[in-house]
């Protein structure tokens, strides 16, 4: 009942232009290299320069990264501007001027403080634009060097959860439905003023969910919503993720104007939401590949993969166990060895008993025939001094 009401409640919200966040993996790399260097990084592994359409999303998502998920505090040590996929294009063709996102987005619109950027960027000089720790943008020349953030957009987000805590606040929405139904309905849901599900629980088959109209909201000042409670649970819906690498630039492109290949401009609005990958395990984040290892050719992935699954036969647990018994440690199994030992034992210790007396017969004839030994004048076997 409640995914079909937050499923109703979705699809009225699109007829508005409004989609849950989708979840969007960001790399960033501290190596600095030129605009068209750092261009050709992020699309070696599928990923683009990454688009500031919104700078408060992507300080939301940053300063996650940063304070509480894989970055670790890197982009604090980063103290220069990044470039961003924001850059000037001149048609071959026609000879004109077009600002586009990389890799080949139509500039529409960028949030306050970045409103003026197109016009800023149509005369000036420069071609291609930085960010600032604030991510507010600026025309820079495309031949300096800088760090820079690679962006892939992966689809739908997952949750993190924190056990040993409840929300403090009235949920936004309370229906039936287990931990599963729970989630998905929490990453569908948004209403038509922006607000949307960032946190849940699930008390005796309660789904409550948690809106904001601020991306991260809740993971950000986790003491300002949640209070300790033995008993529960508090998922955090996570629409980020990243790296942060030293990785160095694939090519050493120093141009001065962004050039494209068999670019076809697009509007890019499909926030891609419907197509996303869903990701239905709660507690299960999505595996981040590390980019050197995405950015390696595809014949050299092939042959790491085939690596990784050859097996060698001489160290298979069916080939140790040829030469090998298994220790058995049941008194059946020990009392059973014990009683053959001793059969064995009895069986060939008899046989050898049997003939004792003619191997002592042996031995004395060989030990008389030797150095120590000789006949006396009666034909005596005496032993001699050596």
């Amino acid at each position: 009942m409640l995914s079909t009401i937050v499923s109703l409640s979705l699809s009225l919200n699109l007829v508005y232009g409004l989609y849950p966040s989708s979840r969007i993996v960001y790399y960033l790399h501290t190596t600095p290299a030129s605009w068209a260097s750092a261009r050709d990084t992020c699309a070696r592994y599928g990923g683009h320069l990454v688009n500031v359409k919104n700078s408060a999303l992507v300080d939301a998502d940053v300063d996650t990264l940063n304070r509480w998920l894989q970055w670790k505090d890197a982009f604090s040590g980063v103290t220069s501007n990044l470039w961003t996929g924001l850059h000037r294009f001149t048609d071959p063709n026609s000879n004109t001027d077009t600002v586009l996102w990389h890799p080949c987005q139509r500039f529409t619109n960028a949030t306050y403080p970045n409103g003026d950027i197109a016009k800023q960027l149509l005369e000036s000089p420069h071609y291609c634009t930085s960010a600032d720790y604030a991510f507010t943008l600026s025309p820079t020349p495309c031949d300096i060097k800088l760090p820079y953030i690679c962006q892939i957009d992966e689809g739908q987000c997952y949750f993190l959860p924190l056990e040993k805590n409840a929300f403090k606040n009235t949920p936004a929405v309370t229906s039936n439905g287990d931990l599963n139904t729970c989630a998905r309905s929490c990453r569908n849901d948004i209403d038509k003023s922006g607000a949307e599900c960032w946190g849940f629980m699930v008390k005796e088959g309660t789904c409550m969910m948690y809106r904001s109209t601020k991306r991260h909201a809740f993971i950000k000042s986790p003491g300002s919503y949640l209070t300790p409670n033995e008993n529960m649970t508090s998922y955090f819906k996570i629409c980020t993720g990243g790296e942060a690498t030293a990785m160095k630039p694939v090519t050493d492109d120093n141009s001065v104007k962004p050039e494209h290949a068999n670019c076809s401009v697009t509007d890019g609005s499909a926030e891609i939401w419907d197509n996303g990958v869903c990701y239905c395990d709660c507690d299960q984040p999505p595996v981040i590949l590390d980019p050197e290892y995405l950015a390696l050719p595809i014949d050299v992935k092939v042959s790491n993969i085939v690596r990784e699954l050859t097996v060698n036969a001489d160290n298979t647990s069916a080939n140790y166990r040829k030469l090998n018994s298994i220790n058995d440690e049941r008194p059946s199994a020990k009392s059973i060895g014990a009683a053959g030992i001793i059969i064995l034992a009895a069986v060939f210790g008899g046989l050898v008993l049997l003939d004792f007396d003619v191997l002592v017969t042996h031995v004395w004839q060989a030990f008389c025939r030797g150095e120590g030994v000789k006949k006396d004048d009666n034909g005596e076997n005496v032993l001699t001094s050596p």
